[in-house]
């Protein structure tokens, strides 16, 4: 397709790949660019596709021969773009306003409709309007040649404060200097005003609004289609632009407040997000009181975009996504502490533990503050070890949990106030667990008798 009018449509049976590519380049290409720009200053467009970046195409002497010709530039557009390639906004038009779906029947009817509407293109100016289109939107004015960095890409500043409190700011998301930076007219980002403190509670009460009513796609929540699923509540409340513009320009830390040489690799990780963790973490703890028995666990909520702490975990639900390491009320599932999984890497106040390795101390910066309160800890054998057992039980703990029988210091059914029970089910299974009491059990026969181990009378028998 060229700015003149379309040119000859070739239809690929199968995949396309290096060759295939090669062979339309040097058999269509050239013929059209020859017929359509005798006098050469060619511009051809593609896309990033590995095809036609593959090594055929890059040794093949016509693309050689092609750059050869005065005024032919070859443009390759950035990944992940397509309405940057006119070829892409042609057939989009074609399929949401001219494609007839009654007329297509077999595949012979689809080729020949896609032929039909191919050769409707000649003789008109659609394709030179989409070309001039394409002209518009990439080409700044001049007023927009020159763009301060704060003033193109806003963003919110919000400080979570001791008092609950959010403190709206308008930071720019690097240097303050000016730089050159090309904005679309039609871009979200030229549309943004400054928030206020309002809009952002409004902001987060539709975040979790969205985690009550759980919808599959994130427009959904702004349909006002008349049927059992609407929710006119969003759309009342905040604009489906607005929502997303906030989304995507607020922060919780001012960059130029980050000093990577201070950092480790998981700090640096959680660094734009890390503040409403502690504040969240903070409220969390402070507003309920736990009962006796608490749980130590991971969980994997579900996340589907490109992060660099996504995991993989294969018999979890979500399957990939953020892991976090989760102390909850085992009665009521209150989450009471929670921490990110960035990586495990060995911390400065680990070292003063007695308790020495990444997991233990997770365990133990995730129930900091409750020593001595009578909670029972129950943990799988992912975090138990005697060694835990013992300093979680010097800190007023009762652990009890399942146990990897090939963890250091296994080596007994009972050490002091740390008991190891091992049973055999399919597999054998080990539980290890200091919440008991001094007495002994033994059956003989189908008589069963408890002996106290201080006075070794017998309790009861049955």
């Amino acid at each position: 397709m060229t700015q003149s009018g379309p040119g000859e449509l070739v239809e690929v049976g199968g995949r396309m790949n290096g060759p295939r590519y090669k062979d339309i380049l040097e058999n269509v290409l050239l013929p059209t660019g020859r017929v359509f720009f005798p006098h050469g200053r060619i511009r051809f467009v593609q896309d990033n596709s590995s095809v036609h970046n593959s090594r055929v195409v890059k040794n093949n002497r016509m693309q050689r021969y092609l750059r050869e010709i005065p005024g032919f530039q070859l443009i390759t557009l950035p990944p992940h773009s397509p309405d940057m390639n006119p070829k892409e906004n042609v057939w989009g038009i074609l399929l949401t306003q001219r494609w007839d779906h009654t007329l297509i029947r077999n595949t012979e009817n689809l080729r020949a409709h896609v032929v039909q509407l191919w050769e409707e293109l000649r003789g008109d100016d659609f394709c030179a309007n989409v070309v001039r289109s394409m002209h518009k939107l990439h080409q700044p004015t001049p007023s927009e040649l020159l763009v301060p960095t704060s003033e193109s890409s806003p963003s919110t500043y919000v400080e979570c404060g001791g008092s609950g409190t959010s403190t709206p700011r308008t930071a720019g998301g690097g240097s303050s200097t000016p730089k050159t930076r090309h904005k679309c007219p039609t871009s979200r980002i030229t549309k943004w005003v400054d928030t206020t403190v309002d809009e952002l509670y409004v902001f987060f009460a539709i975040t979790l609004a969205m985690g009550v009513v759980v919808k599959t796609r994130l427009e959904e929540y702004w349909n006002c289609s008349q049927d059992i699923f609407v929710t006119p509540e969003f759309t009342t409340a905040m604009r489906y632009d607005r929502f997303l513009l906030l989304s995507r320009c607020i922060l919780f830390r001012n960059n130029e407040t980050c000093d990577p040489s201070t950092l480790s690799r998981a700090e640096a990780k959680l660094f734009k997000v890390q503040p409403i963790i502690d504040h969240l973490n903070l409220k969390f703890s402070t507003l309920y009181v736990m009962g006796q028995n608490v749980a130590l666990d991971k969980s994997l909520p579900m996340w589907k975009g490109w992060l660099d702490i996504n995991q993989f975990i294969k018999n979890k639900t979500a399957a990939v996504g953020i892991k976090t390491y989760e102390v909850c009320e085992s009665r009521t599932e209150y989450l009471w502490r929670f921490e990110v999984h960035a990586g495990h890497e060995e911390r400065s106040d680990a070292e003063a533990s007695p308790v020495s390795g990444v997991i233990p101390s997770i365990v133990l910066r995730l129930l900091n503050g409750l020593e001595h309160r009578g909670h029972t800890i129950w943990m799988d054998n992912f975090y138990n070890s005697p060694a835990l057992a013992r300093e979680l039980n010097c800190l007023g703990f009762d652990c009890v949990g399942t146990l990897r029988t090939n963890r250091q210091f296994v080596c007994g059914c009972t050490s002091g106030d740390v008991d190891l029970v091992v049973w055999r089910d399919k597999n054998r299974v080990a539980l290890i667990s200091t919440n008991h009491g001094l007495a002994t059990v033994t059956q003989c026969g189908k008589r069963v008798s408890t002996y106290c181990n201080g006075c070794n009378k017998a309790l009861y028998s049955t």
